[in-house]
Order: C-alpha cells, then sequence, then structure tokens
C-alpha cells in the first residue's frame, strides 16, 4: 500500500502515463474529456480514503509501478471498483511487477464488496488487453467516436 512518502513518485507515474498514453489512437480525447488532470494530487489525497486503495510496485527497491482503485457506488446500491491507474514504467513490463500491483487492487475490490472492477484500454493497446484478459477481465462496453477536426490523426495508431 502507498503511503504519504510515496506520493512524489505516483505523481511522476501517473504523469508518465498520462503522457503515454496521449500518443495511443484515442488517447488525446480521452486525455482533454476522460482524463483526471492532476491524478497525483488526486492519489495523495485518496491514499488516507478508505473508498481508495493505491498501491506502488518495486523492483530492487525501486518504484516501477503504480496502481489506484476506488469503489463507485451504482444507482442499484451496489458498487463497483474503477481502475484510476495502472502503470509499470517501460522497461519491468516483463518481471511480473504489473500482475503484483493488479492482484492487490483485485483483492482490495473485492474485499470492498464491488461487483465488478472498470479499466481502461485504448484502441490499438493489444498487450493492455491481453494483461487485463490474464485476470479474467472482458470487455462491456466499447465507446464509440469519430474524430471530426483531424486533431488524433497523427497519434500511434498501435
Amino acid at each position: 500500500m502507498a503511503h504519504g512518502g510515496d506520493v512524489v513518485e505516483l505523481a511522476r507515474l501517473a504523469s508518465a502515463c498520462r503522457a503515454e498514453l496521449a500518443t495511443r489512437r484515442g488517447g488525446q480525447l480521452w486525455s482533454a474529456y476522460e482524463a483526471d488532470p492532476d491524478l497525483g494530487a488526486t492519489l495523495a489525497r485518496a491514499i488516507d480514503d478508505p473508498t481508495w486503495r493505491v498501491v506502488v510496485g518495486t523492483w530492487c527497491d525501486v518504484t516501477v509501478a503504480a496502481g489506484a482503485v476506488h469503489a463507485v457506488g451504482l444507482r442499484d446500491g451496489s458498487t463497483i471498483g474503477i481502475l484510476e491507474l495502472l502503470y509499470v514504467e517501460d522497461g519491468f513490463r516483463e518481471v511480473a511487477v504489473g500482475e503484483v500491483v493488479m492482484d492487490d487492487l483485485l483483492d482490495w475490490a473485492r474485499g470492498a464488496g464491488c461487483r465488478a472492477l472498470d479499466a481502461l484500454a485504448l484502441p490499438g493497446m493489444r498487450e493492455t488487453k491481453n494483461f487485463f484478459e490474464r485476470f479474467g477481465m472482458k470487455a462491456r462496453a466499447l465507446r464509440i467516436s469519430i474524430d471530426l477536426d483531424g486533431a488524433d490523426d497523427d497519434v500511434d495508431p498501435a
């Protein structure tokens, strides 16, 4: 679990995640519309909030990953976990740090009584989709969009 001493690293990793996602197909619009404009500050506040779970992942005592989920009430009275951040620095994505962080977040969501866990994968992010599928996650909705101003035309279609 993250603590106050992790705030700087959490902000750094949240910023790196947002920057990376903004370069992907659909990422510019996601960044302008859905992304938390100051996720680092949100995570700093969330560390002590019982409706959130914020964790860091380390490799050889160096913070290389971060994850955050929070429970949100639904209209039917149940709750769902919203994965706000799951980011592993490039170079550490094949050493299971992300899996350890994801396991922790899933355990927390189950323990918090969440009926589901929602996460984001932008179009073309096959590795991300594969990662989530290894945990039994599957798409339950697709948001369809048309780019009317050409702003996303130069974004990496990977």
